[in-house]
């Protein structure tokens, strides 16, 4: 199979990650590696497609898209450590939904108008703030400051109502999901099966019929690695 759009279904969608993995080892479009970086389910498969993943641009739409911890710190950790262009990683201190994303970020940017302009224009209050710790120019500081409300967080319970930014408390719980910001607690989950109805985490049961193939008693998912990381 040579079609990058096959293999991209492939890659997010197999049953077995040994077909997934085999799928994104032959990926070079760009933007399909960004969507098997995103939404595939299985860490590994995510993790081989960052490691493909060449373009600054591409890095940077899966630093800004990533939208939680499911998608693993170490994962888009390296997604940071291969991203270089100053300008994209403006683009990630601005726009990135998750706030360590953005502090990567921040960390490595270095010229002065480029932090101006994370300041002036960053989405999110915190990166606004770093960038004013990192300018040398007090003049400049003072304009900033005055043109940009976005200095400090305006919190409506666990959310900042100016950028969005979430706190890890005043949540308003609906069992394991907050109603307000969608953070996700272990615990209260509503299950169907293998899987919380509310925040997709899994219940797997599993069995080893062989010393390689993992079955879930439940739901029938086969693994062919262990899935539980203990044999």
């Amino acid at each position: 199979m040579t079609d990058q759009n096959a293999l991209e279904e492939v890659a997010i969608h197999a049953p077995t990650r040994y077909d997934s993995l085999r799928a994104v080892s032959k990926l070079t479009d760009q933007n399909a590696l960004i969507k098997v970086a995103l939404y595939a389910t299985d860490y590994d498969v995510r993790w081989k497609a960052v490691e493909r993943l060449t373009d600054q641009n591409a890095l940077a739409k899966v630093a800004k898209n990533a939208k939680d911890i499911d998608h693993g710190r170490f994962i888009l950790r390296g997604v940071m450590i291969k991203l270089t262009d100053q300008n994209e990683l403006v683009d990630v201190a601005k726009n990135a939904r998750l706030k360590y994303v953005r502090r990567d970020a921040m960390e490595k940017i270095t010229g002065q108008s480029l932090l101006i302009e994370v300041a002036k224009y960053g989405n999110y209050c915190d990166a606004c703030e770093e960038a004013m710790k990192k300018i040398t120019d007090k003049n400049l500081l003072d304009d900033i400051a005055k043109m940009n409300s976005n200095s400090s967080h305006d919190w409506d319970g666990c959310q900042c109502r100016r950028c969005g930014e979430t706190r890890s408390e005043f949540h308003d719980w609906d069992g394991c999901k907050c109603r307000r910001c969608g953070e996700t607690r272990n615990e209260q989950h509503d299950w169907d099966g293998c899987y919380c109805k509310r925040c997709d985490k899994d219940r797997h049961d599993w069995d080893w019929p062989n010393t390689w193939l993992a079955v879930c008693q439940r739901c029938g998912r086969e693994e062919e690695d262990d899935p539980t990381g203990y044999r």
